[in-house]
């Protein structure tokens, strides 16, 4: 769409007709400024709807405050609407990704919108900076497809792209796509034209010139009407006003089209046809058909009433010039009164050609009911209106052709040596005509200026003094072709004044006198030298890309071998060590299998890979809570790892091992999962069997410890009771180390049978043990302190390893017998109490023991163990009696009795902590630190 010049705003452009499509380069937030905001003031000052998508890094309220500086009173313009600024993302993505249909759609619909508003157009622009490399090719062919709709609509549209962000290739297709761009350079903005511009305005030239030449020889005294074509003749613009008038108060579509179904004037079209119709091309040709064969045989001053092959009624009548249809004057797009449609038969045709089919039955509803007699109205109009521009097309042609007589010699007679000068010296181009010779006759001032001499200097001289060697060669066959008549433009390289080249776009004209002979030549000179820069420039930067493209290329070909090599390799390794890969694509619920992963699941290798819903049905039923508990961890983006077991579809169930990660956005939203699966169900079951022997092997080693400890303390038994015999020895030391020796070996047996008599692993449940070892204690001794009771408070569920329980349990078995044999002498009785639980629930079956922190801290490591600081559970033991207590001086560190200095050694072992109490008898408190041990599976 061409005509009604608008103003841009922008200095170095000036105006433009509406379907102009350029851009600009920027490298600051400035540079945007500089020209966005003059840009929007001219279209919001000339009633024109504004639309301005910004992203960094002008964002919206930047956008808003800088027009505002420019345009005081842009709230007004905000609040009535008349502009709007949002971001690319509300404009330009669907759910996070780039939608072109989305876009061409709400530009078109803007635009529909604006005119429907009373405003005369549509000026937008949109900056580019979103934009990810990968998406570079799909928006290129999205400014194809814009600067094609762009070019049929009154819209101005200014595309921004960042100049750093662009590669070479990239600038080129940016260029490409667009009329002109606009870039700066050393500080000043400049206009690069496109090549493909220059194609299309040389082709509307030769157009121009072919219409010319028709109408020439139409308005010629002698000139034929059948030559002519109905937009040569009609002014589009007052008819377009008078069907629009007609519309206001009738409300009847109508349309003017050439013999080969050029639509040059319509008003009222509706959208099944703009929307639908004329869209499809299958459709299209439809209309075209209807428009062209259907209408024709027509009688001038007659109508033509037909159903169009899109089943809705056309009316057609024709426009006739001095006797030759040259077109017809259309109404249609409507349904009679009372006439019902075949809805089922439009639904038919919105599925054939893929129709969105409740848009399309609402369009359909839109369609006018018109009645008889409104259609007989508005044909007698149209038929009046036809037979109007028929009459006044022929008379215009006759009153033309006279007027094209009487002005060529009017024009003869009028022409001056000074309005011809006028005219050379205001021209916008450099003019320089030649004699024979050739010497200069005549610059004009735009000429001299370019060249940077005065005119005078320029007169009668060559133009060989102002360019160098190669140029006076071309020079010089140029002139030859002037001499054999031959007129044509070509591009030339002059020397200014300061020896910088000037590149100009020559026209050159051969001037001959009245019999012939070659009088010199003129020619119109148009300076081009900043447009062969920039084309110099994007050469080097074109050439330099082909030569990256191809050595990318080969890079790639290397890589894309090496690839498929390390991916044959790959299902190989995977093949043999039973583990698949597979990712999962959350947006579009796609999925990717490697082959071992059809193997592993049992699934057919000819099957799309499943969706992640089917992925899941794959888990074991009883392992699915495990399996989300550990999604609902890893979603954060940490990677988990587990084990379980899936079913396959035979009913088979495997074990397979499971390593996943989620994949997140910058915004932290989980977008991928990938992972991977190893089917490990061979090595469980080698593992139980590992298992189960070692198990075995242990309870057996157990076994035979037991019982060689108890062969042992059998022996010390039979040796004491030999000393005991002998009445010299009863009651002397060497029994008592007998005894004592005896029952260490009995707490060391005991924890080899608990262990053999559980599940065979190296861990002891503590309190069972603790209870059976105290009875046997108390039945050692019960003859010596028959009425001595025993209170045992113990945490159940407490595991030590060999370690920690054997030196434990020895110094139990010290402690206590230590509290029988000394606590309660000349005493009928007494209590021994016996306490084991984690610091932190320690008295919490008995406060009144624990009355400060010194006893019971919660979660504290012993002070000065070489385990403070690590990560354990903290036990306090303590063992006390209600006897005759130790003497005043006692000091278990420094203690001569075998049995406590046993005890320091083994608590020392332990890396715990040993206190004595005197309260009310004896209370040895002992702290140490357990490490955690956990098996349990790392998610």
């Amino acid at each position: 769409m061409r005509g009604n010049l608008r103003k841009s705003g922008i200095d170095i452009i000036g105006d433009v007709p509406w379907g102009t499509h350029f851009c600009q380069f920027y490298q600051t937030k400035e540079d945007l400024t500089e020209i966005l905001v003059p840009y929007f003031k001219a279209g919001l000052e000339n009633n024109e709807f504004c639309m301005w998508i910004t992203s960094q890094p002008l964002e919206a309220e930047d956008a808003k405050e800088a027009l505002r500086r420019a345009v005081p009173d842009v709230d007004v313009y905000l609040e009535k609407g008349q502009i709007r600024i949002i971001s690319y993302i509300d404009w330009c993505m669907k759910d996070g990704v780039f939608d072109s249909e989305k876009v061409i759609n709400q530009w078109i619909e803007k635009i529909e919108q604006a005119l429907s508003s009373g405003y005369d157009g549509l000026r937008m622009t949109g900056n580019i900076s979103w934009l990810e490399k990968k998406d570079w090719k799909d928006f290129v062919d999205y400014e194809k497809d814009g600067d094609r709709i762009i070019s049929n609509y009154r819209i101005v549209a200014l595309c921004t792209y960042c100049l750093d962000r662009c590669n070479a290739t990239e600038i080129i297709d940016v260029v490409t796509n667009h009329q002109f761009a606009l870039i700066k350079r050393d500080g000043e903005w400049e206009r690069i034209e496109s090549s493909r511009q220059k194609r299309i305005q040389e082709a509307l030239f030769q157009s121009e010139q072919r219409v010319r030449l028709k109408l020439e020889s139409v308005l010629s005294p002698d000139g034929e009407t059948e030559k002519l074509v109905l937009s040569d003749i009609i002014n589009s613009r007052e008819i377009q006003s008078l069907m629009d008038d007609f519309y206001e108060f009738a409300h009847i579509a109508m349309a003017l089209v050439d013999l080969k179904g050029n639509v040059l004037v319509g008003v009222g079209w509706q959208d099944i046809c703009t929307k639908f119709h004329r869209v499809h091309p299958e459709t299209c040709k439809h209309c075209l058909e209807s428009d062209t064969k259907l209408s024709s045989g027509v009688a001038p001053g007659e109508f033509k009433l037909y159903r169009c092959k899109n089943n809705m009624w056309d009316i057609a009548t024709p426009i006739m010039v001095g006797g030759q249809h040259i077109g017809n004057l259309f109404s249609g797009q409507f349904f009679f009164e009372g006439e019902t449609p075949d809805y089922e038969l439009f639904r038919a045709q919105a599925r054939q050609y893929d129709f969105n089919e409740g848009e399309y039955t609402t369009a359909l509803d839109k369609v006018p009911r018109l009645s008889r007699e409104e259609v007989d109205t508005s044909m007698a109009f149209l038929m009046k209106l036809a037979h109007m521009i028929s009459q006044l097309s022929y008379s215009n042609i006759k009153l033309t052709r006279t007027l094209a007589e009487r002005d060529t010699l009017v024009d003869a007679l009028t022409k001056s040596e000074e309005k011809y000068r006028n005219f050379m010296e205001t021209a916008n181009e450099g003019i320089w005509i030649l004699d024979t010779e050739p010497r200069t006759t005549y610059v004009n001032e735009k000429m001299a200026e370019m060249l940077g001499h005065s005119q005078e200097a320029i007169i009668g001289k060559s133009v060989r003094d102002f360019t160098d060697e190669e140029g006076k060669a071309i020079f010089e066959m140029n002139m030859e072709k002037r001499r054999q008549g031959i007129n044509e433009s070509h591009e030339f390289k002059l020397l200014r004044k300061d020896c910088l080249p000037l590149w100009a776009l020559v026209n050159s004209k051969a001037l001959f006198d009245k019999d012939g002979k070659f009088t010199g030549s003129i020619s119109m000179l148009t300076d081009i030298t900043k447009r062969k820069e920039a084309e110099a420039k994007l050469k080097e930067a074109y050439e330099s890309s082909e030569k990256l493209v191809e050595e990318r290329t080969t890079q790639l070909k290397e890589a894309y071998n090496s690839l498929k090599e390390s991916e044959r390799g790959l299902a190989e390794a995977q093949k043999m060590a039973h583990i698949g890969n597979w990712e999962w694509d959350i947006a579009t619920d796609k999925t990717y299998w490697s082959e071992e992963m059809y193997r592993i699941f049992g699934r057919d290798p000819k099957k799309l890979a499943p969706s992640y819903n089917e992925y899941l049905s794959y888990i074991h039923p009883d392992d699915q809570d495990y399996y989300e508990n550990g999604l609902k961890i890893a979603v954060t983006g940490s990677p988990f790892r587990i084990d379980c077991r899936i079913v396959l579809d035979n009913g088979e169930e495997r074990i397979v091992h499971l390593e996943s990660e989620f994949i997140l956005n910058n915004i932290n939203i989980p977008v991928r999962i990938k992972g991977i699966v190893q089917d490990i169900t061979e090595r469980k079951k080698v593992e139980k069997t590992l298992e189960n022997l070692e198990t075995a092997r242990k309870k057996e080693i157990h076994h035979r410890i037991k019982n060689n400890l108890q062969v042992i303390s059998s022996l010390l038994d039979l040796q004491a009771e030999k000393f005991n015999n002998r009445e010299c020895v009863e009651d002397s030391e060497v029994l008592k180390a007998f005894r004592e020796s005896q029952d260490r070996v009995m707490s060391i047996a005991l924890i080899h049978e608990e262990l053999h008599e559980g599940k065979g692993n190296n861990t002891l449940n503590f309190s069972p043990y603790l209870k059976r070892l105290s009875r046997n204690l108390f039945q050692t001794y019960r003859l010596e302190n028959a009425d001595t009771r025993l209170n045992v408070d113990l945490e159940e569920n407490i595991f030590f390893d060999m370690d920690t329980a054997v030196p434990l349990g020895i110094i139990i078995s010290e402690l206590v017998s230590n509290s029988l044999k000394h606590a309660f002498q000349g005493r009928d009785r007494g209590v021994i109490q016996i306490k084991l639980c984690r610091e932190e629930t320690a008295g919490c079956t008995n406060n009144a023991e624990c009355t400060n922190n010194a006893e019971c801290t919660n979660n504290s490591n012993i002070k000065g163990s070489k385990k403070e600081g690590s990560k354990g559970a903290n036990f306090v033991l303590t063992v006390s009696d209600n006897g005759v207590g130790m003497p005043e001086n006692f000091n278990p560190e420094n203690s001569d009795t075998l049995g406590i200095q046993l005890v320091s050694i083994l608590v020392g072992q332990l890396d715990g902590e040993l206190e004595l109490k005197r309260d009310s008898g004896t209370k040895f408190i002992i702290r140490f630190t357990v490490a955690e041990k956990s098996n349990n599976l790392h998610l």
